[in-house]
């Protein structure tokens, strides 16, 4: 009696720090991966902190404490009869996601931790902003992409510690700066700065302002098309008032079929960068101006 009675005790204990998550959709496991995976570093379902039955997603307080002590209070105060809806898990998660991720308050510091030497910029007026967007990475570390393309089972697919930084300019001005950061379990860190360099919870205003990193993830992860990206190499369609263009490179079709970066995301990013690379290493090719490494690298490719 008293086994079964210490039994049921430990079932209610264990029910009792346990909340279902009640996130839906095909990207739904996906989506708490970096969710919680943004506090523990590792796979949340491997560490015990997520587990799904039936195919409902429940968080274990007690293991969530241990990695990410304000996530698992804010959750547990947001939580209606032991269910945290989407909308309360989004809002806990932007409140101690940047303390977690140990993220810079100064795009400055962001800048010397993730330096992005030999930098290659791609500039673009699209969905995330009205403003045009300078988009800078290593070029060492797009190469390495590109050069690792067949082994990584025809995927772009970048280096932990990969750095992506987009300045959103009005004219010379830069009114505020995206940057992601490729980590170790294959998700990106999202960060915002304003125009004066500090670390915020959102961009400007567009049609509305984004949250930082939910709903970034929430365009990244998904399979919605975006302009300029997905009509490129044609010009898309836009809106009246509404532009949305790619200027980096010439543009070559058989390129952009043959990664159809935009469509795959297979990195989960949305920007053309080795469709444009490979186009302009290409159309140098023809000119007669390229370097034996970017033959070779073309060569590798079969392009």
């Amino acid at each position: 009696m008293r086994v079964v009675a210490l039994i049921l005790l430990m079932a209610a204990c264990s029910s009792a720090e346990q909340l279902e998550v009640t996130l839906e959709g095909e990207s739904a496991q996906r989506m708490l991966r970096f969710y919680f995976g943004s506090y523990t570093s590792e796979d949340p379902f491997e560490t015990g902190l997520l587990n799904e039955r039936g195919g409902r997603f429940y968080v274990d307080l007690a293991v969530l404490r241990a990695y990410g002590p304000e996530l698992a209070q804010e959750l547990n105060a947001m939580a209606s009869g032991g269910v945290v809806s989407p909308d309360s898990l989004r809002t806990a998660v932007q409140m101690t996601y940047y303390h977690a991720r140990n993220l810079p308050e100064r795009l400055s510091e962001f800048s010397n931790r993730w330096v992005i030497d030999n930098a290659i910029t791609f500039e673009v007026h699209g969905p995330v902003t009205k403003y045009l967007r300078r988009i800078t990475l290593s070029e060492s570390a797009l190469q390495s992409a590109i050069w690792n393309y067949y082994e990584n089972g025809e995927k772009i697919r970048y280096a932990v510690g990969t750095a992506i930084k987009a300045e959103h300019l009005r004219g010379a001005r830069v009114v505020e700066t995206t940057t992601m950061v490729r980590r170790s379990d294959g998700f990106w860190d999202f960060a915002t700065y304003d125009s004066t360099g500090a670390l915020t919870s959102h961009t400007l205003p567009n049609d509305r302002a984004l949250a930082t990193p939910t709903q970034c993830a929430g365009c990244h992860f998904g399979n919605k098309g975006f302009e300029p990206e997905q009509s490129w190499p044609l010009e898309p369609a836009n809106a009246p008032g509404d532009v949305r263009k790619w200027y980096t490179g010439p543009r070559d079709l058989e390129i952009a079929e043959f990664f159809s970066e935009h469509s795959r995301r297979s990195d989960t990013l949305l920007g053309l960068y080795a469709t444009a690379y490979v186009s302009n290493l290409r159309a140098q090719r023809t000119a007669g101006s390229l370097d034996s490494s970017a033959i070779a690298l073309l060569n590798h490719l079969g392009l």
